[in-house]
Protein backbone atom coordinates (compact mmCIF):
# COMPACT_ATOMS: atom_id res chain seq x y z
CA UNK A 1 0.00 0.00 0.00
CA UNK A 2 2.49 2.46 0.87
CA UNK A 3 4.44 2.09 -2.44
CA UNK A 4 1.26 2.56 -4.43
CA UNK A 5 0.42 5.97 -2.18
CA UNK A 6 4.04 7.24 -3.16
CA UNK A 7 2.61 6.93 -7.02
CA UNK A 8 -0.17 8.56 -6.22
CA UNK A 9 1.46 11.21 -4.50
CA UNK A 10 4.63 11.19 -7.25
CA UNK A 11 1.05 11.87 -9.93
CA UNK A 12 -0.20 14.90 -8.13
CA UNK A 13 2.87 16.61 -7.67
CA UNK A 14 3.42 16.60 -11.81
CA UNK A 15 -0.21 17.44 -12.19
CA UNK A 16 0.48 20.53 -9.86
CA UNK A 17 3.52 21.34 -11.42
CA UNK A 18 1.59 21.24 -14.86
CA UNK A 19 -0.87 23.29 -12.95
CA UNK A 20 1.61 26.34 -12.65
CA UNK A 21 2.95 26.24 -15.64
CA UNK A 22 -0.74 26.94 -17.05
CA UNK A 23 -0.61 29.86 -14.38
CA UNK A 24 2.72 31.36 -15.74
CA UNK A 25 1.51 31.29 -19.44
CA UNK A 26 0.84 34.69 -19.75
CA UNK A 27 4.56 35.74 -18.72
CA UNK A 28 5.71 33.56 -21.43
CA UNK A 29 3.47 35.29 -24.34
CA UNK A 30 5.38 38.57 -22.72
CA UNK A 31 8.81 37.28 -22.81
CA UNK A 32 8.91 37.91 -19.55
CA UNK A 33 9.68 34.54 -18.09
CA UNK A 34 13.04 34.06 -18.26
CA UNK A 35 13.69 33.53 -14.22
CA UNK A 36 10.40 31.29 -13.97
CA UNK A 37 11.81 29.04 -16.54
CA UNK A 38 14.69 28.44 -14.44
CA UNK A 39 13.05 27.82 -11.13
CA UNK A 40 10.25 25.45 -13.36
CA UNK A 41 13.25 23.80 -14.33
CA UNK A 42 14.57 23.32 -10.91
CA UNK A 43 11.51 22.04 -9.58
CA UNK A 44 11.35 19.31 -12.56
CA UNK A 45 14.65 18.12 -11.75
CA UNK A 46 14.14 17.54 -7.94
CA UNK A 47 10.50 15.69 -8.96
CA UNK A 48 12.47 13.71 -10.87
CA UNK A 49 14.62 12.36 -8.05
CA UNK A 50 11.22 10.69 -6.78
CA UNK A 51 10.55 8.92 -10.30
CA UNK A 52 14.00 7.51 -10.25
CA UNK A 53 13.17 5.18 -7.86
CA UNK A 54 9.45 4.08 -9.14
CA UNK A 55 8.96 0.90 -11.72
CA UNK A 56 5.37 2.76 -13.12
CA UNK A 57 5.40 3.62 -16.22
CA UNK A 58 2.55 5.77 -15.67
CA UNK A 59 4.96 7.84 -13.79
CA UNK A 60 7.38 8.13 -16.31
CA UNK A 61 5.11 9.16 -18.64
CA UNK A 62 4.08 12.26 -15.99
CA UNK A 63 7.56 13.22 -16.33
CA UNK A 64 7.92 13.30 -20.05
CA UNK A 65 4.73 15.07 -20.50
CA UNK A 66 6.06 17.89 -17.80
CA UNK A 67 9.29 18.27 -19.80
CA UNK A 68 7.43 18.56 -23.58
CA UNK A 69 4.99 21.38 -21.75
CA UNK A 70 8.61 23.54 -19.81
CA UNK A 71 10.11 22.67 -23.45
CA UNK A 72 7.20 24.51 -24.73
CA UNK A 73 6.61 27.17 -22.10
CA UNK A 74 10.57 28.07 -23.01
CA UNK A 75 10.12 28.24 -26.70
CA UNK A 76 7.29 30.34 -26.55
CA UNK A 77 8.39 32.75 -24.16
CA UNK A 78 12.06 32.97 -26.28
CA UNK A 79 10.10 33.88 -29.55
CA UNK A 80 8.35 36.73 -27.91
CA UNK A 81 11.82 38.13 -25.92
CA UNK A 82 12.17 41.76 -26.06
CA UNK A 83 16.22 42.35 -26.41
CA UNK A 84 15.96 45.67 -26.68
CA UNK A 85 13.94 46.21 -22.74
CA UNK A 86 16.56 43.59 -21.46
CA UNK A 87 19.54 46.34 -22.48
CA UNK A 88 21.01 43.20 -24.83
CA UNK A 89 22.72 45.48 -27.64
CA UNK A 90 26.17 45.43 -29.19
CA UNK A 91 27.99 49.06 -29.12
CA UNK A 92 28.41 50.55 -32.61
CA UNK A 93 31.92 51.72 -32.38
CA UNK A 94 33.24 48.06 -30.77
CA UNK A 95 31.77 46.62 -33.58
CA UNK A 96 33.52 48.40 -36.13
CA UNK A 97 37.06 48.39 -34.57
CA UNK A 98 36.69 44.21 -33.88
CA UNK A 99 35.22 44.11 -38.07
CA UNK A 100 38.38 46.06 -39.29
CA UNK A 101 40.86 43.97 -37.45
CA UNK A 102 38.71 40.96 -38.89
CA UNK A 103 39.43 42.76 -42.09
CA UNK A 104 42.92 42.56 -41.92
CA UNK A 105 43.55 46.25 -41.25
CA UNK A 106 45.61 45.70 -37.83
CA UNK A 107 47.02 49.30 -36.98
CA UNK A 108 45.77 50.82 -34.64
CA UNK A 109 44.07 53.63 -35.91
CA UNK A 110 43.49 56.72 -33.89
CA UNK A 111 40.63 56.96 -31.20
CA UNK A 112 40.39 61.05 -31.17
CA UNK A 113 38.83 61.74 -34.24
CA UNK A 114 35.79 63.40 -34.34
CA UNK A 115 33.05 63.52 -36.87
CA UNK A 116 33.81 67.53 -37.52
CA UNK A 117 37.24 66.22 -38.70
CA UNK A 118 37.68 66.94 -42.86
CA UNK A 119 38.60 63.74 -44.55
CA UNK A 120 40.17 63.41 -47.95
CA UNK A 121 37.75 61.35 -50.17
CA UNK A 122 41.01 59.95 -51.74
CA UNK A 123 42.32 58.54 -48.46
CA UNK A 124 38.54 57.29 -47.48
CA UNK A 125 38.94 55.10 -50.99
CA UNK A 126 42.46 54.00 -49.75
CA UNK A 127 41.11 52.62 -46.41
CA UNK A 128 38.30 50.58 -47.88
CA UNK A 129 40.48 48.98 -50.82
CA UNK A 130 42.61 48.32 -48.02
CA UNK A 131 39.95 45.55 -45.96
CA UNK A 132 39.98 41.93 -47.56
CA UNK A 133 36.05 42.31 -48.02
CA UNK A 134 36.80 38.80 -49.68
CA UNK A 135 36.89 36.92 -46.33
CA UNK A 136 34.04 38.94 -44.80
CA UNK A 137 32.01 37.32 -47.75
CA UNK A 138 33.32 33.48 -47.39
CA UNK A 139 32.15 34.24 -43.64
CA UNK A 140 28.90 34.85 -44.60
CA UNK A 141 28.59 32.45 -46.87
CA UNK A 142 29.78 30.03 -44.51
CA UNK A 143 27.51 30.91 -41.67
CA UNK A 144 24.17 30.99 -44.09
CA UNK A 145 22.59 29.02 -45.96
CA UNK A 146 22.60 30.76 -49.26
CA UNK A 147 24.45 29.03 -51.79
CA UNK A 148 27.46 30.24 -53.39
CA UNK A 149 26.82 31.27 -57.05
CA UNK A 150 29.41 30.57 -59.86
CA UNK A 151 28.59 33.35 -62.53
CA UNK A 152 32.33 34.66 -61.52
CA UNK A 153 33.71 31.31 -63.56
CA UNK A 154 31.93 32.35 -66.74
CA UNK A 155 34.85 35.23 -67.47
CA UNK A 156 34.00 37.90 -69.45
CA UNK A 157 31.63 36.07 -72.24
CA UNK A 158 30.39 38.88 -74.52
CA UNK A 159 26.41 37.95 -75.56
CA UNK A 160 25.13 39.10 -78.41
CA UNK A 161 21.27 40.01 -78.79
CA UNK A 162 19.77 37.89 -81.16
CA UNK A 163 18.16 40.15 -83.97
CA UNK A 164 14.31 39.06 -85.06
CA UNK A 165 13.54 39.79 -88.66
CA UNK A 166 10.49 41.21 -88.87
CA UNK A 167 8.62 40.88 -91.87
CA UNK A 168 6.26 43.23 -92.83
CA UNK A 169 2.78 43.00 -92.81
CA UNK A 170 0.88 43.20 -96.17
CA UNK A 171 -2.49 43.35 -96.52
CA UNK A 172 -3.29 40.94 -99.14
CA UNK A 173 -6.98 41.39 -99.19
CA UNK A 174 -7.16 44.50 -101.40
CA UNK A 175 -8.20 44.30 -105.22
CA UNK A 176 -9.39 40.81 -104.89
CA UNK A 177 -12.90 39.70 -105.13
CA UNK A 178 -14.97 38.37 -101.99
CA UNK A 179 -16.25 35.10 -101.76
CA UNK A 180 -18.85 34.15 -99.38
CA UNK A 181 -20.81 30.44 -98.84
CA UNK A 182 -23.87 29.98 -101.00
CA UNK A 183 -26.65 31.13 -98.53
CA UNK A 184 -29.30 28.37 -97.63
CA UNK A 185 -33.32 30.34 -98.62
CA UNK A 186 -36.76 28.88 -97.51
CA UNK A 187 -37.30 28.12 -100.71
CA UNK A 188 -34.07 25.49 -100.95
CA UNK A 189 -35.34 23.42 -97.84
CA UNK A 190 -38.91 23.67 -99.49
CA UNK A 191 -37.71 21.81 -102.28
CA UNK A 192 -35.93 19.24 -100.27
CA UNK A 193 -38.52 18.49 -98.46
CA UNK A 194 -40.62 18.22 -101.67
CA UNK A 195 -38.17 15.98 -103.48
CA UNK A 196 -38.00 13.63 -100.52
CA UNK A 197 -41.92 13.40 -100.55
CA UNK A 198 -42.69 13.00 -104.21
CA UNK A 199 -39.65 9.84 -103.67
CA UNK A 200 -41.59 8.13 -101.61
CA UNK A 201 -44.41 8.58 -103.87
CA UNK A 202 -42.51 7.06 -106.41
CA UNK A 203 -41.27 3.61 -104.29
CA UNK A 204 -45.30 3.05 -103.13
CA UNK A 205 -46.38 3.71 -106.66
CA UNK A 206 -43.53 0.88 -107.90
CA UNK A 207 -44.78 -1.74 -105.45
CA UNK A 208 -48.42 -0.78 -106.28
CA UNK A 209 -47.30 -1.59 -109.83
CA UNK A 210 -45.44 -4.74 -109.16
CA UNK A 211 -48.02 -6.13 -106.71
CA UNK A 212 -51.31 -5.14 -108.45
CA UNK A 213 -53.44 -5.95 -105.74
CA UNK A 214 -51.75 -8.98 -104.52
CA UNK A 215 -50.96 -8.61 -101.14
CA UNK A 216 -48.23 -11.46 -101.18
CA UNK A 217 -45.62 -11.21 -98.23
CA UNK A 218 -41.93 -10.08 -99.79
CA UNK A 219 -38.68 -10.61 -98.40
CA UNK A 220 -37.63 -7.80 -96.89
CA UNK A 221 -34.04 -7.46 -97.75
CA UNK A 222 -34.66 -8.32 -101.14
CA UNK A 223 -37.62 -5.34 -101.27
CA UNK A 224 -34.88 -2.64 -100.53
CA UNK A 225 -31.08 -3.80 -101.52
CA UNK A 226 -30.11 -2.83 -104.82
CA UNK A 227 -27.38 -5.13 -105.69
CA UNK A 228 -25.99 -2.97 -107.89
CA UNK A 229 -25.84 0.55 -105.79
CA UNK A 230 -25.21 0.63 -101.51
CA UNK A 231 -26.29 4.10 -101.58
CA UNK A 232 -29.50 3.60 -103.20
CA UNK A 233 -30.00 0.33 -101.00
CA UNK A 234 -29.76 2.98 -97.83
CA UNK A 235 -32.04 5.44 -99.52
CA UNK A 236 -34.63 2.52 -100.18
CA UNK A 237 -34.42 1.69 -97.09
CA UNK A 238 -35.03 5.32 -95.71
CA UNK A 239 -37.66 5.91 -97.99
CA UNK A 240 -39.23 2.42 -96.55
CA UNK A 241 -39.42 3.28 -93.44
CA UNK A 242 -41.74 6.77 -94.19
CA UNK A 243 -44.27 4.42 -96.07
CA UNK A 244 -44.44 2.18 -92.43
CA UNK A 245 -44.80 4.80 -90.44
CA UNK A 246 -47.33 5.90 -92.38
CA UNK A 247 -48.85 2.38 -92.73
CA UNK A 248 -48.99 1.96 -95.90
CA UNK A 249 -46.49 -0.65 -95.63
CA UNK A 250 -46.17 -3.41 -92.77
CA UNK A 251 -43.00 -5.06 -91.37
CA UNK A 252 -43.17 -8.59 -89.77
CA UNK A 253 -41.23 -11.69 -89.12
CA UNK A 254 -42.41 -15.29 -90.98
CA UNK A 255 -42.42 -18.39 -89.05
CA UNK A 256 -38.56 -18.88 -89.74
CA UNK A 257 -37.90 -15.15 -87.96
CA UNK A 258 -37.05 -13.61 -91.41
CA UNK A 259 -38.35 -9.66 -92.01
CA UNK A 260 -41.06 -9.71 -94.18
CA UNK A 261 -43.19 -6.88 -95.92
CA UNK A 262 -46.11 -6.34 -97.53
CA UNK A 263 -48.63 -3.54 -98.52
CA UNK A 264 -51.91 -2.72 -96.43
CA UNK A 265 -55.49 -0.77 -97.04
CA UNK A 266 -57.09 1.62 -95.41
CA UNK A 267 -58.23 0.28 -92.09
CA UNK A 268 -57.36 -3.14 -93.08
CA UNK A 269 -58.51 -6.21 -90.87
CA UNK A 270 -55.25 -6.83 -89.57
CA UNK A 271 -54.67 -3.29 -88.51
CA UNK A 272 -57.85 -3.55 -86.58
CA UNK A 273 -56.78 -6.84 -84.97
CA UNK A 274 -53.70 -4.90 -83.75
CA UNK A 275 -55.80 -2.21 -82.23
CA UNK A 276 -57.89 -4.35 -80.40
CA UNK A 277 -55.36 -5.80 -79.06
CA UNK A 278 -53.37 -3.19 -77.90
CA UNK A 279 -50.59 -3.24 -80.34
CA UNK A 280 -48.85 -0.25 -81.20
CA UNK A 281 -46.69 0.53 -84.22
CA UNK A 282 -43.60 1.46 -83.53
CA UNK A 283 -40.59 3.12 -84.76
CA UNK A 284 -37.00 1.96 -85.27
CA UNK A 285 -33.29 2.70 -86.06
CA UNK A 286 -31.73 0.94 -88.56
CA UNK A 287 -27.78 0.52 -89.16
CA UNK A 288 -26.79 -0.91 -92.42
CA UNK A 289 -22.96 -0.68 -93.84
CA UNK A 290 -21.40 -1.78 -96.63
CA UNK A 291 -20.44 -5.11 -95.66
CA UNK A 292 -23.83 -6.07 -94.11
CA UNK A 293 -24.98 -5.34 -97.63
CA UNK A 294 -22.67 -7.53 -99.45
CA UNK A 295 -23.45 -10.70 -97.21
CA UNK A 296 -27.11 -10.17 -97.79
CA UNK A 297 -27.10 -10.11 -101.65
CA UNK A 298 -24.96 -13.12 -101.71
CA UNK A 299 -27.04 -15.05 -98.95
CA UNK A 300 -30.60 -14.34 -100.57
CA UNK A 301 -28.80 -14.20 -104.20
CA UNK A 302 -30.33 -11.22 -105.19
CA UNK A 303 -29.57 -10.03 -108.67
CA UNK A 304 -31.58 -7.55 -109.42
CA UNK A 305 -33.79 -4.59 -107.20
CA UNK A 306 -37.40 -4.86 -106.43
CA UNK A 307 -37.87 -0.95 -106.48
CA UNK A 308 -35.74 -0.88 -109.55
CA UNK A 309 -32.34 1.57 -110.19
CA UNK A 310 -32.94 5.14 -110.36
CA UNK A 311 -30.64 7.04 -112.48
CA UNK A 312 -29.15 9.70 -110.28
CA UNK A 313 -25.19 10.93 -109.96
CA UNK A 314 -23.49 9.56 -107.59
CA UNK A 315 -21.25 6.58 -106.91
CA UNK A 316 -22.53 3.13 -108.05
CA UNK A 317 -21.27 -0.14 -107.49
CA UNK A 318 -21.65 -3.06 -110.33
CA UNK A 319 -21.50 -6.52 -109.56
CA UNK A 320 -18.26 -6.80 -111.42
CA UNK A 321 -16.68 -3.86 -109.21
CA UNK A 322 -17.88 -6.08 -105.92
CA UNK A 323 -15.22 -8.82 -107.10
CA UNK A 324 -12.74 -6.64 -108.33
CA UNK A 325 -12.86 -5.29 -104.85
CA UNK A 326 -12.43 -8.39 -102.45
CA UNK A 327 -9.05 -8.14 -103.74
CA UNK A 328 -8.50 -4.69 -102.43
CA UNK A 329 -9.92 -5.05 -98.92
CA UNK A 330 -7.82 -1.89 -97.19
CA UNK A 331 -9.62 -0.06 -100.03
CA UNK A 332 -12.70 -1.54 -98.31
CA UNK A 333 -12.26 -0.62 -94.92
CA UNK A 334 -13.03 2.67 -95.25
CA UNK A 335 -16.83 1.88 -97.11
CA UNK A 336 -17.21 -0.84 -94.40
CA UNK A 337 -17.09 1.73 -91.28
CA UNK A 338 -19.82 4.03 -92.81
CA UNK A 339 -23.29 3.18 -91.50
CA UNK A 340 -26.17 4.59 -92.44
CA UNK A 341 -29.21 5.21 -90.75
CA UNK A 342 -32.65 5.49 -91.91
CA UNK A 343 -34.72 6.98 -88.90
CA UNK A 344 -37.60 9.01 -88.34
CA UNK A 345 -36.96 12.94 -89.61
CA UNK A 346 -38.89 16.30 -89.54
CA UNK A 347 -40.26 15.74 -93.03
CA UNK A 348 -43.49 15.79 -93.76
CA UNK A 349 -45.45 13.01 -94.57
CA UNK A 350 -46.12 12.37 -98.39
CA UNK A 351 -50.02 13.53 -99.00
CA UNK A 352 -51.29 10.13 -100.50
CA UNK A 353 -54.82 9.34 -101.91
CA UNK A 354 -56.68 6.14 -102.55
CA UNK A 355 -58.24 7.74 -105.48
CA UNK A 356 -55.47 8.96 -107.01
CA UNK A 357 -54.43 6.96 -110.47
CA UNK A 358 -50.69 6.64 -109.11
CA UNK A 359 -50.04 4.35 -112.66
Amino acid sequence: MSKRASTYEVAQQYDGYRKKLKDDAHLAYQGKAGSMILKHLTELHDLFANVKSSSKMAVYHSDSQALSETSAYASINARNLKFGDLGVALNSEEFVHKLKLYLGRTKQEPQEETEEEYVDSNLMEEKFNGFSWLKLGLLYYKTSNKPIPMEFLNGPLESEKRVINRSRRVDDTRGLTSTTAQQVTANDLETDTQNTATIVRSVFAEIRKKQKGNSDAINFFKFFIDPTSFSQSVENLFFTSFLIRDGRLRLFKDGNGIPMITSVGIASPGDLMHEERGEKNSHHIASFDYFTWQTLIEKYNITEGYLGHRDVEGEVWDQADDDDDDDNEDDDEDADNDEDEANQSSTPRPDFHEDEDIE
